[in-house]
This record gives structure tokens, C-alpha cells and sequence, in this order.
């Protein structure tokens, strides 16, 4: 089963430990969008799908027409990249 890591364009996973990062990482696609709307009550989220990037399938989360962030389906040790 895949995972989803949501991460910040201002406030990058690349500058989180290891464990600030699992608190960023979900089961569900559901999951990982309800993050991003929890951390932006009553704003207007957009999720664009995902698009398969040069490493990940990535959604791109956009807040009043501005990207913010971008969640990755990303593969448990051992799995493709690009699983259904």
C-alpha cells in the first residue's frame, strides 16, 4: 500500500526530521487533503490530481489561486513508484 506525504512549498519536508515528516504522512489520499485543510480552516483549497512527477505521482495544493504544497503518493520499501 502506497503512503502520502503532504509538505509545504514555504516550509519543506527537506527541513523536517524524520519524525516531523511521519506526522505529515497519511494512509489515505483522504487523509492527506483533510491535513491541508485543517492547517487552512475556511480557505479555498484546490487539489489539481495527480500528475506523475520524475520520482512520484503528486497532487499540487493551491490556496486563493497561490501554490502552497503538494501531497506525494509515495511506495512502501520494495513497491513501484507508479502503482495503481
Amino acid at each position: 500500500m502506497p503512503h502520502y506525504v503532504c509538505d509545504f512549498i514555504d516550509d519543506s519536508n527537506w527541513h523536517k526530521t524524520k519524525e516531523e515528516v511521519k506526522t505529515r504522512t497519511f494512509d489515505t489520499e483522504e487523509s492527506a487533503k483533510e491535513w491541508f485543510k485543517a492547517q487552512f480552516p475556511g480557505k479555498n483549497l484546490e487539489f489539481t490530481g495527480f500528475h506523475r512527477t520524475e520520482r512520484y505521482a503528486t497532487i499540487w495544493v493551491d490556496c486563493d489561486g497561490k501554490s502552497i504544497g503538494e501531497i506525494t503518493r509515495r511506495p512502501n520499501e520494495g513497491e513501484k513508484y507508479f502503482t495503481s
